[in-house]
């Protein structure tokens, strides 16, 4: 059975909202959810017309289609499909919405694109956050202005940059892309391929991928533009044993 929606509101500040089978927002329909709402769906969600998030609100289905520009997201709120999002269309982040939105999923495709957007109010840059196992080379990621914020963190214990394959193809000097690493790293330049490698070992954690050398060069030369951080659960060496990098206290030497 499928619930297509038109008009939806979800209100209520932290309730829950479940639906026991498939959504589909159909065509010029809306579908709107209050701050703190967490909407469970057991099966596909069908984004086809317009999806409205409060602040931190979460939308958990299975799976996901978008063939609909999902546009202005932030405030912290987010999607996370069990096993897919499918991105035929838009997720954007930013413009009207300050700060964060999440996509997590063990696997991100489609031919769409993740944008980042520059705010329009004061606040929080925009920030498009991908908690995903794998982002196919269909997607394409691209920063329409400065001040946006593209972080690559974790996925079920991994680090989504060993499954990152989008490319970016509009990257201007003020954005940055944060990366979650397993241990300490650096970034090194190849034509259009930037690398995440450890700084002991050398070993590779993944790479970001460039529509042109320019870009990525452009990213590599700007001092804050790449910056890797310790994926939350990694174990640092202290005086005392190995701490989680999120238990280290400040001033504790390591």
């Amino acid at each position: 059975e499928f619930r297509r929606v038109l008009f939806r509101s979800v209100g209520g500040v932290n309730t829950d909202f479940r639906i026991s089978n498939n959504m589909t927002v159909g065509h010029n329909g809306v579908f709107s959810i209050g701050a703190g709402v967490t909407v469970f769906i057991t099966g596909n969600f069908a984004e086809i017309g317009d999806v409205t998030q409060g602040d931190n609100s979460l939308i958990d289905p299975s799976t996901v289609t978008n063939t609909h520009p999902q546009l202005n997201l932030g405030g912290g709120s987010g999607l996370s499909a069990t096993t897919s999002i499918t991105n035929n269309s838009t997720y954007g982040v930013g413009g009207s919405n300050n700060g964060s939105y999440t996509l997590t999923t063990p696997l991100l495709n489609g031919t769409g694109v993740l944008e980042i957007d520059p705010i329009q109010n004061a606040g929080p840059e925009g920030n498009l956050v991908l908690n995903v196992g794998t982002v196919t080379a269909t997607q394409t990621i691209v920063f329409t202005g400065a001040d946006g914020i593209l972080t690559l963190g974790t996925e079920n214990g991994s680090v989504a940059i060993a499954g990152f394959h989008a490319s970016i193809n509009q990257f201007v000097s003020g954005d940055t892309i944060v990366v979650d690493t397993t241990a300490a790293a650096g970034f090194t330049l190849n034509g259009s391929v930037v690398s995440v490698v450890n700084s002991v070992g050398a070993a590779t954690e993944g790479t970001l991928a460039f529509a042109n050398a320019a870009l990525a060069t452009l990213a590599f030369n700007t001092p804050g533009a790449l910056v890797a951080c310790f994926a939350a659960g990694t174990r640092i060496a202290t005086a005392t044993g190995l701490v989680k990098v999120e238990d280290l206290a400040v001033g504790e030497r390591v």
